[in-house]
């Protein structure tokens, strides 16, 4: 998997084989914990937690408000953060997919070349 960069006020988060997620603090999480600090952020922006987990991505809540709004018409970017169960999987060989072409298309590079 190709490194998916998505800017935001703070810096760069890059995602990268799938389960590393680099965020503008410098600090490295999994993807799991990622998504899930990001929804408890959209979920209760209010509660004392949203603050530690907007500390802890070192983003703000504009950013990540601005990140899941951008999920609606970014392909990629909804596929970070769609739980495992709703990712789009390759209708060939079931891998999660990751590219936005394969993503529309529902199969992989190499299920395609088949």
């Amino acid at each position: 998997m190709t490194p998916i960069t998505l800017p935001t006020a703070q810096g760069h988060i890059t995602i990268r084989s799938g389960r590393k997620v680099e965020l503008p603090s410098g600090r490295t999480m999994t993807l799991k914990r990622f998504r899930s600090s990001v929804y408890f952020v959209v979920r209760w922006p209010d509660s004392p937690g949203a603050q530690q987990a907007l500390t802890e991505l070192g983003l703000s809540s504009a950013d990540v408000q601005a990140l899941t709004s951008a999920a609606d018409e970014d392909v990629v970017l909804r596929q970070v953060l769609a739980p495992a169960r709703e990712r789009v999987r390759c209708a060939r060989c079931g891998r999660v997919l990751w590219d936005a072409k394969s993503i529309r298309l529902g199969m992989g590079p190499e299920c395609r070349k088949k």
